[in-house]
């Protein structure tokens, strides 16, 4: 797998999809520590179906590890503060906390919990001796593109739930599924089930307050080696402006073939422009 796939996948993930979670989440979240429990409130034991599986987990786990990019911030959302998490975004050398705790929406769930990094952007896979050193009851990779092989391993330290069962790719899976996935996993189903129509009323809402929307065409694309690089329409932040009412140009998805974004040369960073319809407007939405 491309850095550049891993780099897309975290890019803006975390304020566009399961990232809004933790914003409308609980105002307490459990410790991560050896004597704390991380979901002590949810129902167990839960049975959870997932593309490679099914993951019984028998009761409330303490020590949870998150291997997806923004697994994290549904926990925290959910008043779990998982003992690991993927480092999403390398930190400034020298700077202290990592700055993937210290984002305005989950700053205060993290509270002082500084997770151990068990995989940064750019690896190939987790580290299985890192995690199994946190000895974790529970490991969550939804938003993941590990494959079965991986989650073997990881299966062998703890049980753990993979994406979604429905997901043909990686990273494509509507964020609202992957957030109920997470909650299932943590006995909390629904309460992540309330905290994603939350989430999806106001969005309808902003759809019905802008008609507008459903006449203009969108795509959501980042700047990579100065290439246009689009996301498709089953990526989290292209959900995310269909969400509200846009029309997505939906040839993205045909280049892509599959993958969750694309890469156009500069000489074609006109594209998207040139093949909407006449009667709409394509607009560039930055994915980061």
């Amino acid at each position: 797998m491309t850095p550049w796939r891993r780099l897309a996948a975290a890019l803006s993930a975390a304020a566009l999809g399961v990232g809004l979670l933790a914003g409308c989440g609980s105002d307490s979240a459990d410790e991560a520590g050896d004597d704390a429990p991380a979901a002590a409130s949810g129902a167990f034991p839960v049975t959870v179906e997932h593309a490679f599986g099914t993951t019984k987990i028998a009761k409330a786990p303490r020590r949870v590890v998150s291997v997806g990019y923004t697994d994290d911030q549904a926990m925290l959302a959910l008043g779990v503060r998982p003992v690991g998490m993927v480092d999403q975004y390398p930190n400034p050398t020298g700077k202290k906390p990592d700055i993937n705790t210290q984002w305005p929406w989950v700053k205060d769930k993290w509270g002082d919990t500084r997770p151990e990094v068990v995989m940064e952007n750019g690896d190939s896979g987790p580290n299985y001796e890192k995690i199994a050193a946190l000895r974790p009851d529970l490991i969550v990779a939804v938003y993941s593109e590990i494959d079965k092989a991986a989650y073997d391993k990881l299966s062998q330290i703890a049980p753990t739930v993979g994406r979604t069962k429905g997901e043909k790719e990686p990273f494509s899976a509507p964020w609202q599924d992957n957030a109920v996935q997470i909650a299932k996993a943590l006995g909390k189903e629904d309460e992540g089930t309330k905290l994603v129509q939350g989430i999806q009323d106001k969005l309808d809402a902003a759809k019905k307050a802008h008609p507008r929307f459903a006449n203009q065409t969108a795509v959501v694309v980042s700047w990579y080696k100065n290439s246009v690089a689009p996301f498709t329409s089953t990526d989290v932040r292209g959900r995310l402006v269909t969400g509200i009412g846009f029309t997505y140009q939906t040839k993205i998805d045909k280049v892509a073939d599959g993958k969750f974004f694309t890469v156009l040369s500069p000489s074609a960073s006109t594209w998207s422009t040139s093949t909407a319809s006449s009667s709409s407007t394509t607009r560039r939405i930055s994915g980061r």
